[in-house]
This record gives structure tokens, C-alpha cells and sequence, in this order.
């Protein structure tokens, strides 16, 4: 509850102090309210908890705070006031009636002005609010003296600050100055040790050599005991490559241009190092030399690098060289002598020699080796693990001897009494198949361990390429007994797809399509038709896709769920509209083929389009109704005639005859009405037995039979507000035939689909649409009229679509049809030649088509 108090902002004690009440008993603080007003205090608002509080205070601050330590809400009085003097230092008074200790010390922690316990003595009440002001006052004449205090403190502190900075980043800058000189001495240093780049300068007219420390380091000499020099530079060059290196440097001063030399020194511990030195003329301003100025790198472990890249390009090549020699061979012999070849090239050994591995023992296979060799054994056969070769078998890895006469592991003397040293034994091997060994051996002693890992790796292309030789040899054995097989079978394949290029022709020449599947759906083969048909080229599905998953990706159902041929044993058919295009009505037939080779048969599926023959059918129907009505017709029309002629004629005597009852008139006009509705039927039917004749037509122009039309059904397209248009060329050519009774048909067409449409509005808000098109189309009975009638109204059901034409047949009231329309125009469009087509979607539209002949005139009616 707020209360409107003269505010103030200064916190003296007021004339009229401002005092916030928060109690949460509403009773308690209405009397201390009242008890206040007596007083002269002035309350701002009476709150229940201490979130109210807080809200009251941010809106309308008081000067003094009465706070209950028990409040609804989450807060306590003790957080509210502690809240309180964090926010806005507005001294809080507490009153309760708690006198515990514990809640005594908690609300001590909050500084307040005083703790009065319930029920208060008013004058302890005046004086605690006259001290809570007082001291509000002092605090806050206490904080704006030491605000006060603050800002002249930091104002000082912040211009000692701006001066100290100042002299700071002056100290800062020349330290920083002389430290980036350091750390760029340092990082040159550094730099040039990583990249074991050192620099030199020369001062020839003073003879003065300069070399910075990675220079001395390089050339491993000590920089407090050395005294570098050209000469002394020129020592530690190898003696061959001195007069080069002088010749160099000598070409650069003359030319006045840079050099670049690559050559070893000796350090002086023995070891050799690979330097790359560069070097340019120093010039004076006259043009004229004064010393040289370049840099020498410690490139020895690029140049073993490079030394180690061109080992194995060098061995890549020969494995290369292997491979292409090898690859092509077909006979063992010249597969050892390319091998042999390789190795001397590159390895030069003074022999190699090749074992295989036959029935269990190692068979000498061929041998090469210098010429002033002793000949080695050709017959030599050794046995599993007889000797180095041997042994080389029986571990499945290389064997080496620097010296196979001191070698206890050389049981034999074939290699000894050859004038051999040293030998090397390594496994052929062809993936994980051991085939055989290749040794190799020198005169003199040679590491050949040294060189493991390249005879290792050749030893192992080596078995690969003799063992393709050797399958090759076996596939070359089998090739010719192939070929004469090959050929017994090339010869059936021909015959095979003369056969089947003439069944191909024979089946693409039916118009039908014909698809071969087996029982699994697969497609076989198609004809020409069935492509077509499908929409698909046979060389994408033939063998390769089923039919459902060809009917499914053009979005047709999926026929296996209704069609199950798993042993269909005979032929199945049966008519269906669905199968691509439902507009048509088509004859599936299964037909079982079966293989000899095979349980389950394939099914030939044969599909035929009857739809015209359906519609000739239901033709041929109608024709017999409408024939049987005629004769009906004729003879009983003027039976029917006389006595409705009659009736119409007694009634209208009686009405005549001053007849005054006015219920018996009513009833005698209702008996002429349904009389004359009677003739009307009997004239109608009357229409079945006496065509016009054919003497009776003339050309008849359709477009201003339409134009006639759309004038009598104005009213009615404007009251269904329909959309009403007619689509036909100003050259339509016309029909023979009779103008009456050919608007008579198209009029009963309009008509109907003025009825289908007002159906139709109450059961959606679509617009209706009548459209109404001409022109001319060709058949094999010459040039003809096509009329067609689109509406989009209720449409009809496909269970009605085959009785739309007979006699009597309406899905409208009795009042409103006889069902004779439809049948009437069926047969005026027959007596003049043509042919009637329908279309419909139940809820969406109808669409009538009409062929009419065009008529054929004379050069005089013309």
C-alpha cells in the first residue's frame, strides 16, 4: 500500500521524514502506520516481503526503513535490509518479535539502527527514527568527504601514473632497442646454425679474412686460436679440387660476377664434409674490386641424401628394366638370362647362379660369372639345407659369408673350387611360395650384406617374374588344346546369335509388346513394342532390371503384390485398365516357357491393347438396343398415339364444356400435361425408327451452330456464373448432316454439363468451366470433325460410364429427365457416320468427344 509523501533527495533530518514500512502482518503495520502519522512521520508504503520492498525503494526512496525479519517471499528481513544497504545506504530499523540470540547476532551482521521488539514503545520508535536520520545525515556527509578525497587522491595518482608511463616507455624503448640488436645478432646466429650456413669476408687489399662462428664451426676449427685465410681455406679442400675452387674464384673477380662451387674439405679430426660455397665481387663506387663477400653451407647430409636418391632411382630403374624385359617373356630360359643381365650391370658380381625347387630338392637351373672363372658344376643338386644355398631354404631368408672358405655352414666345393669368396644366398620367392634360390658370389671379399636390402627386394621380383614364366609356360601348353575348343564354340556362338538376331526381328515385327522374365520378375527380353511401351531402351533393362522395379521408378504400382507366378505351371490372362496408361484397357497374359537347365520357367508376358475392341463391343451393343427400341418403337407408337391423343383431347372438351369446379380444372390440365409429356416420349422414341435420311444433309458449318448455342444457354452460364468458351477455327471444314439435329445433340451435351456443374457447386467452390473444341483429325475412313465437350463438373462414376447411352437410363430427378437424351444423340451421331467417345473422372470432369465426316464438296457448290 503506497502513500504520497513530499520527496527529497538529501538524507538531513527532514521536516517531514519518509519512512517505509515492511511488515508482513497487515495489522501490525497499519498501527504502526497510524502510530508514525502522529508523530509527523510521512509512510511511503506498507510491504509484506522483502521483494516488494526492494521495488518500492527503487521507485519512491525513503529515508528511513521499518523492517519486520520474518516476511513472505524466499527473502528474510535480514537479506532485504542487508540488500538495502548495498543498494542505496538507507539505515533499516528492525522490529520483531524474536529476542533469540542467534537471530539477535545474524541481524547485527547488518548494521541496522536499532532492534525493537514487538510491541514497540513509541517513543523508542521516534527516537531510533531520529537517530536512523542523524546518522544517515553523518554517513552521508561522511561518504561525499571521502568521494571527495578519492577523486582529488586519484586524480594525483592518475598524473604520477601518466608521467611514470611516460618515463617507462622511453626506458622501454632504447632497453627493447639494444634487446632486438641482441636477439638479432642471436637469431642470425641461430639461423645460420640450423641451416649450417655460415658467411665470410674477404678484404683483399688488406689480406683480411672475417669468418662469422657457423663458418668456424663447419671447418672445426677454434675461432681464439685460428687465423682464417684464403690459404689456409684453400688447404682444407681435397688437393684434386683445389685448383678448381682457385680457378672459380679467380673467373668470379675478373668478371665481376657471383660463383657458386661444391666441394669436400677434411676437417681436422678426419672427417669429410660436403660444402656448397657462394660468393660476389664488392665493388667501390668507381666499379673496381675491393674483396669478396659469401657464404659456405654444410650440405653433406643433402648430398648423402642425394646420393642415397640416386641409389634408388638407380635401383628402381633396374627393377623397372626387370620387369619390362620380364613380364612379356613365355620361356624360363631367357626369363634367368634378363635377370642375369640386371645383375652384372648393376651389382657386378663374378657369378650368379639360380636353383629351383624340384621335388623336394634344390635342381641347378643356369648359371653366369666372369669368363677366367672355373666352370661350375651344371649337374650340381643339393639337398634341403645341404650347404649356404641350402640353408637359405631352410630359413625362408638370405644367407651371407664374407669368406665361405672359413665358413663351416659351405659343406660343398662347388663355389670354393670356382675360385669364390665371398657368397650371398637369397630365397626366390613368388608372395609367400618359395620356388627357388639365387646366390651370388665375388673373387675378392665384398659385404654383400651391406647391399641386403636391394637383392632382397630384386631376389623377390625375380621369383615373381619366373613364376608368371613359369604359369605362362604351363597356360601356353593349355592355350592350343583352347583354341580348337574355342573355336567349336565360336562356331555355335555364331549360330547361337544367328538364332537369336532372327528370333529378335521375328519378335520386334509383332506390334504387341511380348517381355520374357523369369520367375523372379528379371527381364530377359523385350520386343520393339514392349520398349515402347515401357518407355525404356532394351539394352538398359534386358538382363538387368525386373519389371515391377521398371513400373514402380515411373510411378506405377507395384504388381507383385496382386500377381504371383512362382510355379505357374500354365497360360493366365486376364483384362486390367491398370499397367501404364489406365485410360486403356489392356489383356495380360502369362505364358510358361520352360528350360531344360532350369526347375523354374520363364514366363513370356504378352500385352494387348483392347480397347477398341472393348469399345466396338459395347458399339455393337448399343446398336442392338437402339435397333430393338426401333422396331419397339414402330410398333407401338401409334398404338400408344391414338389413345394419348384421345385423353388430351376428352380433357381439353371438359374444359371447354364451362367445367367450374376449380380442383376438377387443376387435374384435367395436369392429365393434358402428363399426355402431351407422353407424346413427346413416343415422339422421341419414334426417332430410333425413322432416321432422316441421307438425301435430307447438307454441309453444315459447327462453329455458328455452337455460336446459337452459347446464346440459348446464356441465362443459365450467367446464373452458375460458368465460364463458357468455344475454341474452333474460322476454317473448320463442315460435316454432311442435319443442322436441327445436330444442335439438338451438341445443345443436350451443354445442357448436361450445365446440370453436372450446378451438382457440383455444392459440394466445392471451384469455378465451373465449359469448354468447348473443333478441329480435324485423320483415320483410316478418310477426314474428320472432332467436337469435344470438357466440363469440370460432378463427373460421372466408372460403374455408370456403360450405360450412359441406354434408353430410359438418368441420374436425374424424374422431373428433370427421361433418360432419352443420351440415347437420342448416340443415335443422330450414328445415322450421320459418326462416332461418340467419353471421358470421365467422378468429382473432376467429363469430357465427350464427337467424329463427324467432313463433307466432300463439289467443284459447283463450291
Amino acid at each position: 500500500m503506497r502513500f504520497d509523501c513530499d520527496a527529497r533527495d538529501d538524507i538531513a533530518i527532514p521536516d517531514k521524514c519518509r519512512i517505509l514500512i515492511v511488515e508482513d502482518e497487515i495489522l501490525i503495520a497499519e498501527d504502526i502506520r497510524k502510530s508514525l502519522a502522529r508523530l509527523g512521520y510521512c509512510v511511503t508504503e506498507m510491504v509484506t516481503s522483502g521483494k516488494k520492498a526492494l521495488d518500492s525503494i527503487q521507485a519512491a526512496p525513503p529515508h528511513v526503513v521499518l523492517m519486520d525479519i520474518t516476511l513472505k517471499g524466499k527473502m528474510t528481513g535480514i537479506e532485504t535490509a542487508q540488500k538495502i544497504k548495498d543498494l542505496w545506504h538507507i539505515p533499516v530499523i528492525y522490529t520483531t518479535a524474536s529476542e533469540d540470540e542467534a537471530t539477535v547476532a545474524l541481524a547485527a551482521r547488518s548494521n541496522p539502527v536499532a532492534y525493537l521488539i514487538k510491541p514497540i514503545d513509541i517513543r523508542e520508535l521516534k527516537a531510533a527514527i531520529e537517530l536512523a536520520a542523524c546518522r544517515a545525515q553523518m554517513e552521508k556527509r561522511l561518504r561525499e568527504a571521502n568521494e571527495s578525497l578519492e577523486r582529488k587522491v586519484s586524480e594525483r595518482t592518475r598524473k604520477l601514473r601518466e608521467i611514470n608511463r611516460q618515463l617507462t616507455k622511453e626506458i622501454q624503448g632504447h632497453q627493447a632497442t639494444q634487446a632486438e640488436l641482441i636477439k638479432a645478432r642471436q637469431r642470425l646466429e641461430d639461423a645460420q646454425k640450423i641451416a649450417c650456413l655460415g658467411h665470410w669476408e674477404w678484404e683483399v687489399s688488406t689480406r683480411t679474412v672475417v669468418w662469422s662462428k657457423e663458418v668456424f664451426r663447419i671447418c672445426q676449427k677454434d675461432p681464439n686460436v685460428f687465423e682464417p685465410s684464403y690459404e689456409a681455406f684453400l688447404e682444407m679442400l681435397f688437393p684434386e679440387e683445389r685448383d678448381r675452387a682457385r680457378k672459380g674464384i679467380a673467373q668470379a673477380w675478373r668478371k665481376k660476377e657471383p660463383y657458386e662451387i661444391r666441394h669436400g674439405i677434411v676437417r681436422p679430426d678426419g672427417s669429410i664434409r660436403t660444402v656448397l660455397q657462394k660468393g660476389r665481387v664488392q665493388l667501390d663506387s668507381s666499379g673496381t674490386p675491393t674483396g669478396m663477400l659469401g657464404t659456405v653451407q654444410d650440405i653433406t647430409d643433402q648430398y648423402e641424401i642425394e646420393q642415397k636418391i640416386r641409389r634408388k632411382v638407380s635401383e628402381l630403374s633396374v627393377f623397372n628394366q626387370l620387369v619390362r624385359s620380364g613380364v612379356g617373356q613365355q620361356d624360363v630360359g631367357a626369363t634367368l638370362k634378363i635377370i642375369f643381365s640386371q645383375l652384372f650391370d648393376f651389382i657386378k658380381p663374378d657369378l650368379v647362379i639360380i636353383y629351383f625347387i624340384k621335388n623336394n630338392r634344390l635342381v641347378f637351373q643356369g648359371k653366369s660369372g666372369n669368363d677366367n672363372l672355373v666352370s661350375f658344376p651344371a649337374s650340381a643338386t643339393l639337398k634341403m639345407g645341404e650347404c649356404l644355398c641350402g640353408q637359405v631354404v631352410s630359413r625362408r631368408s638370405p644367407v651371407f659369408s664374407l669368406d665361405i672358405h672359413s665358413d663351416s655352414r659351405c659343406v660343398l666345393s662347388h663355389c670354393k673350387n670356382a675360385g669364390i669368396t665371398s657368397f650371398a644366398g637369397l630365397p626366390l620367392k613368388a608372395g609367400e611360395k618359395l620356388i627357388g634360390v639365387l646366390g651370388l658370389g665375388s673373387v675378392s671379399k665384398r659385404n654383400f650384406f651391406g647391399e641386403k636390402a636391394f637383392l632382397t627386394a630384386f631376389a623377390n621380383q625375380a621369383g615373381v617374374i619366373i613364376q608368371n614364366t613359369l604359369l605362362k609356360e604351363r597356360v601356353n601348353n593349355q592355350v592350343t588344346v583352347l583354341r580348337n575348343q574355342i573355336r567349336r564354340i565360336k562356331k555355335g556362338e555364331d549360330l547361337v546369335r544367328k538364332n537369336k538376331a532372327l528370333v529378335q526381328s521375328v519378335v520386334d515385327g509383332i506390334p504387341e509388346p511380348l517381355i520374357l522374365i523369369d520367375h523372379q520378375w528379371k527381364i530377359e527380353l523385350l520386343n520393339r513394342a514392349a520398349a515402347m511401351y515401357l518407355d525404356v531402351s532394351p539394352q538398359e533393362i534386358a538382363g538387368k532390371k525386373t519389371l515391377p522395379g521398371v513400373l514402380m521408378e515411373k510411378g506405377y504400382p507395384d504388381p507383385t503384390q496382386t500377381i504371383k507366378i512362382d510355379n505357374m505351371g500354365r497360360s493366365v490372362s486376364f483384362e486390367t485398365s491398370g499397367w501404364i496408361n489406365s485410360d486403356r484397357i489392356k489383356k495380360i497374359s502369362f505364358h510358361p516357357v520352360r528350360e531344360e537347365a532350369s526347375d523354374a520357367p520363364m514366363l513370356i508376358l504378352h500385352i494387348k491393347d483392347i480397347t477398341e475392341k472393348k469399345q466396338l463391343e459395347k458399339q455393337m451393343v448399343q446398336k442392338e438396343k437402339l435397333g430393338a427400341l426401333g422396331q419397339l418403337a414402330a410398333g407401338v407408337a401409334h398404338e400408344i398415339n391414338n389413345p394419348i391423343m384421345g385423353i388430351i383431347n376428352y380433357a381439353q372438351i371438359i374444359i371447354d364444356d364451362n367445367c367450374k369446379n376449380e380442383l376438377h380444372i387443376q387435374i384435367l390440365q395436369k392429365i393434358m400435361k402428363e399426355g402431351r409429356r407422353i407424346a413427346g416420349i413416343v415422339k422421341s422414341l419414334l426417332s430410333f425408327a425413322r432416321p432422316v435420311s441421307e438425301e435430307k444433309y447438307a454441309p453444315v458449318e459447327i462453329k455458328p451452330i455452337l455460336n446459337d448455342i452459347k446464346s440459348l444457354v446464356n441465362s443459365q452460364i450467367h446464373k452458375h456464373s460458368i465460364v463458357f468458351e468455344v475454341v474452333v477455327n474460322d476454317s473448320l471444314p463442315p460435316v454432311l448432316g442435319n443442322a436441327q439435329e445436330l444442335q439438338q445433340v451438341f445443345l443436350n451435351f451443354v445442357t448436361n454439363s450445365i446440370y453436372a456443374i450446378q451438382k457440383k457447386e455444392a459440394l466445392d467452390k471451384e469455378p465451373g468451366r465449359i469448354t468447348i473444341t473443333g478441329d480435324t483429325v485423320s483415320s483410316p475412313a478418310g477426314q474428320r470433325v472432332r467436337i469435344t465437350f470438357h466440363d469440370n463438373g460432378i463427373g460421372i462414376p466408372r460403374n455408370l460410364i456403360d450405360k450412359i447411352y441406354d434408353p430410359f437410363f438418368t441420374t436425374k430427378p424424374p422431373e428433370q429427365g427421361t433418360g432419352l437424351g443420351l440415347s437420342i444423340t448416340h443415335g443422330i451421331v450414328k445415322n450421320h457416320g459418326g462416332t461418340i467417345a467419353v471421358e470421365s473422372r467422378k468429382g473432376r470432369y467429363t469430357r465427350f468427344t464427337i467424329f463427324l465426316p467432313v463433307a466432300l464438296l463439289s467443284a459447283d457448290s463450291e
